[in-house]
């Protein structure tokens, strides 16, 4: 993998309601239709930003995905396809 990677997102919702919140994003390895995170690649990111720029050279033995949560909120949040 590059060891520059741009994860880019979307917002969907109010986060207007919420002007303090804050996203991080995670790498989670993929075993059969379970995923577990491995690797935290961002922390406290603003939601408007919409992107951010990780690295992901270290990781080679996939498949992973990458998890993008609101912070306090394990239930918010998306997730990309595996790679």
């Amino acid at each position: 993998l590059d060891a520059q990677t741009k994860v880019t997102w979307e917002l969907q919702g109010a986060w207007d309601r919420d002007p303090q919140a804050t996203v991080s994003i995670y790498l989670q390895k993929v075993k059969g239709r379970r995923a577990y995170d491995v690797a935290t690649l961002a922390k406290e990111l603003k939601p408007a930003a919409q992107s951010a720029t990780v690295d992901l050279s270290k990781y080679n033995d996939g498949p992973y995905r990458i998890m993008l949560r609101k912070d306090g909120d394990d239930e918010t949040g998306g997730c990309s396809a595996n790679f």
